[in-house]
């Protein structure tokens, strides 16, 4: 059952109140007899017309329970009443298949109510679904978004230390090899020499490090082997 808000539950109530009042019409009908037609006919017509509202009112109210047996319950009281005055075979007839239809109608009509739920429910499902893959897909789009903008600041990164770290590096392995083959006049002291080349070995091994960092970024962005 689907839980109703007082104002659906007020209008239910004025729908099976309005369809009570169609039965209560139907059942005058049903009641009335056509002494001009003949008993067989006058059966046929009241039994065809009871069937056909029958029908419309079941296919109708599919998604309104009980509409069935409020629109048909007067018209039962109504033919087993005649049934019960005239004692005729036919109209016992009427009254006993009209009630049989009856409570055919009721049982399709909540399949039907059963099934039009779970279609509801699936399409609840479905609707749940969508909205939790969409924000899936704006995370996912929110996620690759700031990873671009990291990768980005990655390597502007790796740009200004290639800038900042190579110019001193460029100095100290310049001015060490200078100092070390004793290009502007010998050095007093040996150990300085000896000093002066550990000073540019030092170097060229930070120089190679920041080579093979800067290859790692080109390998990462598919340049470099």
């Amino acid at each position: 059952r689907i839980p109703l808000t007082k104002r659906q539950e007020h209008w239910r109530h004025l729908l099976l109140a309005g369809h009570g009042a169609i039965g209560c019409c139907w059942a005058l009908f049903a009641y009335q007899t056509c002494d001009a037609c003949g008993d067989t006919a006058d059966l046929l017509l009241r039994g065809s017309v009871l069937l056909i509202a029958l029908s419309v009112i079941a296919m109708t109210t599919i998604l309104l329970r009980q509409a069935v047996l409020y629109a048909s319950l007067p018209v039962i009281f109504a033919l087993s009443l005649q049934a019960a005055q005239t004692n005729a075979v036919d109209d016992i007839a009427l009254a006993g298949i009209f009630t049989t239809c009856v409570a055919f109608f009721t049982y399709i009509t909540g399949r039907l109510y059963a099934s039009n739920l779970k279609l509801l429910s699936f399409q609840n499902e479905k609707d749940d679904l969508i909205a939790e893959l969409e924000v899936a897909k704006s995370m996912s789009d929110e996620a690759r978004r700031r990873a671009e903008e990291a990768n980005m600041a990655k390597s502007r990164f790796l740009a200004s230390m290639s800038h900042e770290l190579r110019t001193p590096l460029n100095a100290i392995l310049g001015f060490s090899e200078v100092m070390a083959h004793e290009v502007l006049g010998p050095l007093n002291n040996p150990l300085y020499k000896e000093y002066s080349g550990d000073i540019h070995r030092s170097g060229q091994h930070l120089l190679n490090l920041i080579n093979e960092i800067l290859d790692l970024s080109r390998i990462e962005a598919g340049k470099y082997d």
